[in-house]
Parts: structure tokens; sequence; C-alpha cells
């Protein structure tokens, strides 16, 4: 047994980190906009207040290449959860595991001046301060 375990891996931050900003992102596609499918909601949604759509927002994603298929699913799920929504309106970079291109790509939604911005990071590793 190793005389020092680490209190978290690489991995499970890479995870927690993915996980948490997941949420984010999919906390921030909600709207007051009624469904008009025959979909049931999800146990535990409460119904909205109104009916109305909310004020506009724009989401600013910069996340990997989608290589695997959790990473791709997240990306397609946020999508598709955003088409629902009226008043979402979501600009996704193109993915990248170079963490020099996704600061630029980061930089470029930023100076777009998007309401919200999700990053997942490519690595663990934290990246270089960016200006």
């Amino acid at each position: 047994m190793p005389e020092h375990m680490p209190f978290a891996s690489r991995r499970g931050l890479l995870f927690g980190a993915a996980a948490v900003s997941a949420g984010a992102f999919l906390t921030g596609c909600t709207s007051n906009e009624p469904s008009d499918s025959d979909e049931k909601p999800a146990a535990g949604d409460q119904p909205a207040a109104d009916d109305k759509p909310g004020k506009p927002v724009t989401i600013g994603y910069a996340g990997p290449l989608a290589d695997h298929g959790w990473l791709n699913a997240i990306n397609e799920q946020a999508k598709g959860r955003a088409e629902k929504y009226s008043d979402v309106t979501l600009e996704v970079t193109e993915g990248s595991n170079d963490t020099a291109q996704q600061i630029g790509q980061i930089e470029t939604l930023i100076n777009k001046k998007v309401d919200v911005l999700v990053v997942l990071p490519p690595t663990a590793r934290p990246s270089p301060r960016s200006g």
C-alpha cells in the first residue's frame, strides 16, 4: 500500500469538473416556455411559474474533442436542449484537446459577450492563465 495517496486523482478531478460543468450547462438551458410535445416530465420537474419565454440568454460552450461516447452525448444533449427554447442561443466552439486552442476559443466567447460560459477542460492539468 502506498504511503501517500493523493486526495483526488486527476481522473476524479476531471470527471468532477465535467459533471459540475454539464449540470451548470443544462441548468442554464431552462425556460418558462411550454412544451409542444407529449413528453412526460422527468421525476422531480416542477411546473413553470408562467408560460412566457424568459429573457434571451446566450450560452457559450468550449469543450474537448468529442472522442468519447459520453463527451459526444453531452454535446448532443446540450444542442438538443437549447433548440427547444426560443430564448436560448447556444454558441459551441469546435472541440479541441489542445489547451492553448481552447483558451483562444474561450477568449472569443468572452469577446462575444455570452451570458453564460461553460468550459469542459481537455485535461486535468492546470491551464496557463489567460490575458
